[in-house]
């Protein structure tokens, strides 16, 4: 009593399916713009700025004194450096 499976089998269509081109008038046509090049601006190189080296280390005065600036938007965080054994804080100094 076993039910006996059916095998399915694919037929080709009758005629083959080919995509249909799309007619484009004028209207739906974009026209074409053309922009002169913008000039970029140059941009400021972290060399160009000021900066304000802080170690990780550092008393906890300097460091309160530090954050107080960045708060303030004195300062800005540049980045983090490490140095063998020893890490850095460097900041940008946005007004003086």
């Amino acid at each position: 009593m076993t039910k006996e499976r059916k095998k399915s089998v694919i037929k080709p269509a009758a005629t083959p399916i080919v995509p249909k081109k799309r007619e484009t008038t004028v209207e739906t046509q974009q026209p074409k713009i053309i922009e002169e090049p913008v000039v970029k601006e140059e941009r400021k190189r972290k060399s160009d700025f000021k900066t304000i080296r802080v170690a990780s280390n550092a008393d906890i005065e300097e460091r309160k004194h530090i954050s107080d600036r960045v708060q303030k938007g004195e300062l800005s965080l540049a980045y983090y450096a490490v140095d063998g054994d020893k890490s850095y804080h460097y900041y940008f100094i946005n007004k003086i």
